[in-house]
């Protein structure tokens, strides 16, 4: 079975963003969205799905290591990068599985990797059987710096 990725939007931040949003996500089957982010400072990465920022909606495992031996760990949104305080460029991957059903709780795949410093991969549940029509990248207690980049393919399994 061939499998096709497009791209559906991508964008370069000119300046710093506490948030970053795609709300234009086609018809696929999968999403997948590999992105590159720069915090101002060490700080939680997260994403939220149609606006909804209730904690309870969302259910999250990850395991994250920034010394040697994986640590588990549980958050309440689908969670991209581990607070530390080091600050510098991490690279990540988050798949979104059948994203536009409505009969099913909507599942993710994250991993994240800052070279030399921190590394994670986490698990993630909405609690929703709505479709995801929007996308919203967040960060706790900073902003994501000028130069991030967040780019959204659409998977198609022919």
């Amino acid at each position: 079975m061939a499998v096709t990725y497009d791209l559906i939007s991508s964008t370069t931040l000119s300046g710093t963003a506490s948030t970053v949003t795609f709300s234009s996500l086609g018809t696929y089957t999968d999403l997948i969205i590999m992105y590159r982010f720069y915090p101002t400072t060490g700080a939680n990465a997260y994403v939220t799905y149609n606006g909804d920022t209730t904690s309870g909606n969302y259910y999250s495992t990850y395991q994250y290591s920034t010394t040697g031996s994986p640590l588990p760990d549980r958050t309440t949104f689908p969670f991209l990068s581990y607070a530390n305080s080091a600050v510098g460029n991490g690279a990540g991957s988050l798949e979104i599985y059948n994203y536009r059903n409505t009969t099913v709780f909507k599942t993710s795949a994250n991993t994240y990797v800052k070279p030399g410093i921190s590394a994670n991969y986490s698990n993630a549940m909405w609690k929703n059987t709505s479709a995801i029509t929007s996308i919203e990248f967040r960060i706790t207690g900073t902003t994501f710096d000028a130069g991030s980049t967040f780019s959204v393919y659409g998977i198609t399994e022919a």
